[in-house]
């Protein structure tokens, strides 16, 4: 059983990558944001990012960073913006119509677009400080302990085992990680805000020389992965967190033509016995982040409609489902199983996936035309977010064993 540590949200070699780009390019705004938001905006983003994230090393700081400002001063509902942004975007990983929507609203709410763009830069600091925690002491209390998290051995497959990244990980992040210790440690407990901001620059400066090297690493890095036939590479995310996931009892996996969970000695081939102990990411509903900022599905009316001349009973059959808009959440949950194919492995009761003819366990082949065979299931999840009005699935019955679940659209 992996440690608490290990089920924190985590890197993955390629995820590291990828969002050290991402966060190197905004090291100029991370020390330009201290001119242009007040020191209760930038904790409000990070409070509530951390929080979402619940690095220790990242909700030790802000504890102490807290006591430097005065949270129930003055800001309102433009405060409550910045915590609904760090929120969101811990949630989402920085990406999704969510976290740009209410980029946009602080944009918009507070008339300065570089209010929204320094709040940006604040979470991008704030998620390397959280998942740079959580990925040494996963490494610590996780793999070197033997309670590593079993989808890490897939994750890093044909790069870097888990233990080899995690270890040089570990070694090149102990000393920024134990000088953030010592920054958080030192900080007084009296209401400065000009010193708040000045703990702050300190912060993205130790970052800052840390985060660089990594960063070009990964500019070096994607070429090599494009050429290799690997623009996928562009969606990878850290491992989720645990806390969302629901265990499959030991010796299960679940079955798709039996439609539950069964003995993986039933399922499970020669050579792929470690597949059978997997897990189901379920969503947790009660970590989004504000409802104002998410739809209720229930008062949404969307549309299904089976094509008359399709099968159920083999071969593949059409599905369309009325999608009124981009970020209408059509209920489904994709994993994939041992051909790689993307399956669906959970619908949400009430939705229009669940009240169309897709069954738990179908294989999705394309949306609008465009084949899905070979995608990972957070690449399927985000074609089908992005298509709207009438959107027509190719699917299949039988769609084997999942041994990954990964995707909610």
């Amino acid at each position: 059983m992996a440690s608490d540590d290990a089920n924190k949200k985590l890197w993955t070699w390629e995820s590291a990558l990828v969002d050290h780009v991402r966060i190197m390019l905004r090291i100029p705004a991370m020390l330009l944001s201290t001119a242009i938001l007040s020191a209760e905006e930038m904790e409000a983003v990070e409070s509530a990012l951390s929080d979402v994230n619940d690095c220790n090393i990242s909700k030790l700081y802000c504890r102490h960073a807290a006591r430097m400002v005065d949270m129930n001063s003055s800001g309102g509902a433009n405060l409550r913006l910045f915590k609904e942004y760090g929120a969101s975007f811990g949630i989402r990983n920085g990406n999704g119509w969510g976290v740009q929507e209410i980029f946009e609203n602080i944009a918009i709410s507070t008339g300065q677009a570089s209010k929204a763009s320094a709040a940006q830069s604040i979470a991008f600091l704030q998620m390397w400080m959280d998942l740079v925690g959580n990925t040494i002491l996963g490494f610590l209390k996780g793999s070197m302990t033997g309670n590593g998290r079993s989808e890490q051995n897939v994750s890093f497959e044909g790069i870097f085992t888990h233990m080899i990244f995690e270890g040089i990980f570990t070694l090149y992040y102990l000393v920024p990680y134990i000088m953030l210790v010592i920054l958080a440690a030192i900080m007084p407990a009296v209401q400065n805000r000009g010193l708040y901001k000045l703990f702050h620059i300190v912060k993205v400066l130790i970052a800052a020389s840390f985060i660089i090297p990594f960063g070009v690493l990964g500019i070096i890095s994607l070429p090599i992965y494009f050429l290799n036939g690997r623009e996928d590479i562009l969606s990878a995310s850290p491992l989720p967190s645990r806390g969302l996931y629901r265990a499959i009892p030991d010796g299960e996996a679940f079955d798709s033509n039996e439609g539950n969970f069964v003995a993986a000695t039933a399922t499970a081939t020669a050579g792929n016995d470690d597949n059978a102990d997997i897990e189901q990411n379920i969503e947790d509903e009660s970590i989004i982040e504000d409802e104002s900022i998410i739809e209720d599905e229930s008062t949404i009316e969307g549309s299904i409609n089976v094509d008359d001349d399709a099968s159920a009973d083999g071969g593949t059959f059409r599905v369309y489902l009325e999608k009124p808009s981009q970020d209408f959440k059509v209920g489904i949950r994709f994993g994939s199983n041992r051909e790689g194919q993307v399956m669906i492995t959970n619908m949400r009761k009430g939705s229009i996936a669940e009240a169309s003819n897709l069954q738990i366990g179908d294989a999705i082949h394309s949306i609008n035309e465009l084949s899905i065979d070979s995608c990972t299931p957070r690449v399927a999840a985000s074609t089908l977010m992005g298509a709207s009005g009438t959107v027509v699935l190719m699917a299949s019955r039988g769609g084997g064993t999942v041994v990954d679940d990964e995707a909610t659209v």
